[in-house]
């Protein structure tokens, strides 16, 4: 074998090796479990009156705002339904979710029981491209205006 065919052979091996190497690193990520705890003050009158903490998939905290909501409640038994769009704004970005809503009464009447479904809907920063869903679950204290959930579920990052 001549001198440069094995030149060529060794450089076509370099650039195969190459070229798979970097279509393995281009494979998305997988989704990974996340769970978001989330405190919120009807109209959050200060940052810190609306505010999570995002542990698993990703790693953040920060403030969240309303973007959209439509409610309705039925009263017998009482019972409400609601559509919400929130964003959460972080450290490394922000990611918005649409969220389905039920809420039961409990014993005590100014609590009630949130559960619904959400899905991410919009990214930036670290988050754009980001998908997910999942399940949320609290309670909505009307008495104080409040809400204390915990959003669970998978996000795959892009």
């Amino acid at each position: 074998m001549t001198r440069l065919r094995r030149l060529l052979l060794v450089v076509g091996l370099l650039l195969g090796m190459i070229s798979a190497g970097s279509v393995a690193g281009a494979a998305a990520a997988q989704p990974a479990a996340v769970s978001i705890a989330s405190h919120t003050v009807r109209g959050c009158p200060e940052l810190v009156s609306c505010t999570f903490v995002a542990a698993g998939a990703i790693t953040d905290s920060g403030f969240v705002t309303t973007v959209l909501v439509h409610a309705a409640a039925v009263g017998s038994p009482v019972t409400g339904t609601a559509q919400y769009v929130r964003t959460f704004h972080g450290a490394a970005g922000t990611f918005t979710i649409r969220l389905q809503t039920r809420l039961f009464g409990t014993d005590d009447p100014s609590l009630f029981q949130e559960e619904g479904e959400w899905t991410v809907i919009d990214g930036s920063g670290d988050y754009a491209g980001l998908l997910g869903q999942g399940h949320e679950s609290g309670i909505r204290d009307f008495q104080n205006q409040s809400l204390d959930v915990v959003y669970t579920g998978n996000l795959q990052l892009p």
